[in-house]
């Protein structure tokens, strides 16, 4: 029977992308939404697991924070330049490195599907990992909200990055 308050629910998010081409360490993009993260306003889920498909097969390197509240980490395509007010105001959650190389799949010549793996571990150790963050909502909310901040040169058209949310919800 169907249920929309599954304890488990995958949430896909595709960020519209500035077209033009990012420099290492730029603001890929600012804050953006995963909706109904939590069950309910201002309750608190668990990722368990998150993925990246991309329709580019330029390998990107890059740091995923989470936020309670939507924040402006800077100008897409120039570093990020949050002040500490700022990044206070958002109410981090938590944040995620990026870094190997080695967590694509290997068999798709058209695009990349990424594990992400957080920053103690990647595909490449003889244990990878993925420490669960818990996500808070605000008080009013069942979104938080996430932005990438990129560590490689890369060129991407508007809709080339899906990113799929594994989410335990209590």
């Amino acid at each position: 029977m169907a249920n929309n308050h599954s304890k488990y629910q995958i949430i896909r998010v595709t960020p519209t992308l500035d077209t033009s081409a990012y420099g290492s360490g730029d603001v890929i993009f600012n804050s953006v939404e995963i909706p109904n993260a939590v069950l309910g306003k201002g309750g608190c889920s668990k990722l368990v697991a998150a993925f990246l498909h991309s329709d580019n097969t330029t390998n990107l390197l890059f740091e995923m924070i989470f936020t309670e509240n939507a924040a402006t980490f800077g100008t897409v395509n120039e570093t990020a330049n949050i002040s500490d007010a700022d990044l206070r105001a958002a109410n981090v959650l938590g944040y995620i490195s990026c870094e190997s190389a080695d967590d694509t799949t290997q068999y798709i010549d058209s695009s990349e599907i990424k594990r992400i793996y957080d920053n103690r571990s990647d595909a490449s150790a003889s244990s990878p990992g993925f420490d669960p963050i818990l996500l808070q909502a605000a008080s009013n909310s069942t979104s938080v909200y996430f932005a990438v901040l990129g560590g490689s040169s890369v060129t991407y058209a508007a809709d080339d990055l899906q990113f799929i949310f594994h989410i335990e919800r209590q």
